[in-house]
């Protein structure tokens, strides 16, 4: 399957206006923003909204030790509330990171970014082999398969609105069923590599009966085009789907992930937040697409490039009184 492109120009202005107006009205600087719902995964369709999660500081550092004490996080919806932004600041973004909060993991494997400074992703990358990160995201998949669930044993709504929250409830549980599946046969901990549902769905084939996978695929189908089926095929795909959840949860229950996993030492997380006071802000590169440069340059040059003057050739070159394929 081809995972639908549904962001346009008009779409990236609108977000990069209210990234920049947020940090002009904050005094801040933002240093990743991704998207993080729908969209991030390939299974948007056309009406869903977007999703934005940013990390930011604050330019005067000050801000940090004033006794009136600063927001930590910086909401906005659009006025047509197609569009939703959620900021974290560096410190507090950083306290969660240390737990190997699965939302900021997601932010730096996203594949669909607006904003990074490339120093400050790739200073939280050297964490991901943390021994703490695979024991956390399988709880957090395990718990994304366990509610979605408990939510559609209540009995399925097959009135239109509630089809399709029906159908979006049974993503959840195919995406996160099979994630979990994949971490704890591989213990694969960059899981969150995955650029969309298609390749955690083509990684998971082998170890999913064919009638599951089937049914998984039908409705992120459903999905991404927005349709509501009929009634009859949504019982057919949900009976398959919830009968694999029975083996999610006899791997659980035979290999329990750990409840309290190891946090990642603050120190080095310190020193870099201090780093950020005391030395100029990272370079931010603004993306306007799905797929940002390789590597965006730390610093702008400062002359330009220097051509060499080309040296005529010494010699006339000879000519060849044969025929040549050209």
């Amino acid at each position: 399957m081809n995972v639908p492109r549904v962001e346009t120009m008009a779409a990236l202005s609108v977000i990069d206006q209210t990234l920049t107006a947020i940090e002009k009205e904050h005094d801040v600087t933002i240093l990743l923003a991704t998207e993080y719902g729908s969209r991030r995964w390939g299974m948007a369709s056309e009406s869903s909204d977007y999703d934005v999660k940013f990390v930011f500081v604050y330019n005067q550092w000050k801000k940090y030790i004033s006794i009136e004490g600063h927001q930590d996080c910086i909401k906005r919806t659009t006025e047509d509330k197609h569009y939703d932004f959620c900021g974290l600041d560096i410190r507090k973004a950083l306290t969660l990171f240390r737990r190997n909060d699965v939302s900021i993991l997601e932010m730096l494997h996203s594949t669909v970014v607006y904003r990074k400074a490339q120093s400050f992703v790739d200073f939280l990358l050297s964490f991901q082999s943390h021994e703490g990160v695979v024991d956390t995201l399988r709880r957090h998949f395990y718990c994304m398969t366990a509610d979605p669930t408990k939510w559609l044993a209540k009995g399925v709504d097959y009135s239109g609105d509630g089809r399709r929250e029906t159908i979006k409830q049974m993503t959840y549980i195919a995406k996160y069923s099979c994630m979990y599946l994949l971490i704890s046969k591989t213990a694969l901990n960059q899981c969150l590599d995955w650029p969309s549902i298609d390749s955690i769905f083509d990684l998971a084939k082998p170890y999913v009966p064919s009638s599951v996978m089937d049914a998984s695929w039908t409705v992120v189908d459903w999905k991404r085009r927005g349709i509501v089926p009929p009634k009859a095929e949504m019982l057919s795909a949900a009976a398959a789907i919830k009968e694999y959840v029975g083996v999610i949860d006899a791997m659980h229950a035979a290999s329990p992930y750990a409840k309290h996993p190891k946090q990642i030492d603050a120190a080095p997380l310190d020193a870099y937040i201090w780093k950020l006071f005391t030395n100029p802000l990272p370079v931010v590169t603004m993306y306007t697409g799905t797929t940002p440069p390789t590597t965006p340059p730390t610093t702008p040059p400062t002359t330009p490039p220097i051509t060499p003057p080309i040296t005529p050739p010494t010699t006339p070159p000879t000519t060849s009184s044969s025929t040549d394929t050209v």
